[in-house]
């Protein structure tokens, strides 16, 4: 089963998506917030604040995320049926 998303730019979204399932297992957070089109700081900033909550994993002082906690994090911020 394929999971897409639309993308969304300027507040608006488009006809193209995005299919988490062409990326690899574990995200980098730049990665991580290319899909969900946010910046790197931003996510930084939500992970330390635990807001809203993305699980990551901690390698030595490298945080990672799977494809399954954002498509999660997704599904809960567009509902089970995104638009």
């Amino acid at each position: 089963m394929t999971n897409k998303y639309r993308k969304k730019t300027n507040n608006t979204a488009t006809d193209e998506s995005i299919n988490l399932d062409e990326f690899p297992r574990l995200l980098s957070i730049k990665e991580a917030a290319s899909i969900l089109r946010i910046s790197y700081d931003t996510l930084v900033r939500w992970r330390k604040k635990g807001f809203p909550y993305i699980r990551s994993i901690q390698r030595g002082n490298r945080f990672f995320y799977t494809n399954d906690d954002l498509k999660t994090f997704l599904k809960n911020l567009y509902g089970s049926n995104p638009k």
